[in-house]
């Protein structure tokens, strides 16, 4: 019986494939991004009270199209949203930001202080908020000198609706990430400053 001999394609493509696998495999081990890296913003302890005796609040959080993600993202010429490579927040940036901002009101004087729309009882107040601005400031030479941070809502106590607001413009020490997640920590103190100071009775 003739032996069944395998055409010279067939013979190659294994060898190929497992060829391409073990390039790709070298490609990563020597590649020249950096790794992966999660970043960490604290909680502020505001610099006053609310003074809002019993009240609790629920906080509603969002951000605009394009900052629902985990990455910390800068803003170049052209209006062009990017990335710094390798670098993340611990969770998309809704999570990350409704954590830190509950946790710096509960330090402001609410009874207590939860994230999400639920009912609330006549007495509880309601802050919708959106998060506008939350990245870095890119120029042409692709340096970093400022992050942007910019809260727009509305607190309603009641019958009482205020429009509140913050924007801050930090500057940038260092062209590092380091550098820049602490530019984020400081726009965020400000902010929950200017916030917590628009939601006094």
């Amino acid at each position: 019986m003739p032996r069944l001999q395998l055409a010279p394609v067939a013979r190659v493509a294994p060898i190929l494939a497992l060829s391409v696998a073990l390039a790709g495999c070298a490609g990563l081990l020597d590649s020249d991004a950096p790794p992966a890296s999660e970043w960490w913003l604290e909680p502020v302890t505001p610099a006053a009270s609310v003074n809002r005796g019993m009240q609790s609040l629920a906080l509603d959080l969002t951000v605009v199209p394009g900052l629902d993600t985990d990455r910390i993202l800068n803003l170049g010429p052209q209006a062009r949203l990017n990335h710094y490579a390798g670098a993340h927040w611990p969770d998309h940036l809704p999570e990350v930001l409704g954590s830190v901002l509950a946790r710096s009101f509960e330090g402001a004087g609410w009874r207590s202080v939860t994230e999400g729309v639920r009912a609330r009882s006549p007495d509880d107040c309601l802050l919708r908020l959106e998060t506008r601005a939350f990245h870095g400031r890119v120029d042409a030479d692709k340096v970093t000198r400022r992050v942007e941070v910019r809260f727009d809502g509305e607190l309603v106590c009641g019958d009482d609706a205020r429009r509140i607001s913050t924007r801050q413009d930090i500057p940038v020490a260092e062209n590092r990430i380091a550098s820049i997640v602490a530019a984020f920590q400081a726009g965020l103190g400000a902010s929950v400053n200017d916030l917590v100071g628009d939601m006094a009775p």
